[in-house]
């Protein structure tokens, strides 16, 4: 029987979920979670991302259209815009800093081990906020 993989479990294969349960659990942030783990809002952003998705609502729809799909991609259902939105902005930014620390470290260790270069370039997705004068873009 033939096994195949979708694109977004291939890209989750090479995450530690160890290294990311250790950093919410250092960080207590999964405390008194009901709804959407960190885990979870980890894997939404990550469909975000690879879907090419540019706001809350356009994550919303993409889910609730593929929704037969999300179960092979490792989600159990569309999540709510207010409860992901709501977990974005409460959950803190040290758990997915930690999280990409470890892969980086990973990532050098196989470099090094390999002796092999990457032939595509290391990217990062940046969410950093730049602060803009008011007057000059309203």
């Amino acid at each position: 029987m033939t096994k195949y993989t979708t694109v977004f479990a291939d890209l989750l294969r090479h995450f530690s979920r160890s290294d990311f349960d250790s950093a919410v659990s250092g960080y207590k942030a999964d405390f008194r979670t009901r709804v959407l783990s960190c885990y979870d809002l980890f894997k939404t952003m990550i469909y975000g991302q690879v879907s090419g998705c540019f706001s809350v609502r356009e994550i919303e729809a993409s889910m609730k259209a593929n929704r037969n799909r999300l179960y092979h991609a490792g989600l159990k259902e569309p999540v709510k815009r207010s409860t992901f939105c709501d977990a974005l902005g409460k959950k803190q930014h040290n758990i997915f800093q930690s999280a990409f620390h470890a892969m980086a470290e990973k990532a050098q260790k196989m470099s090094g081990t390999m002796k092999k270069k990457f032939k595509d370039p290391l990217r990062i997705i940046d969410a950093s906020i730049i602060s803009l004068c008011i007057r000059r873009f309203n």
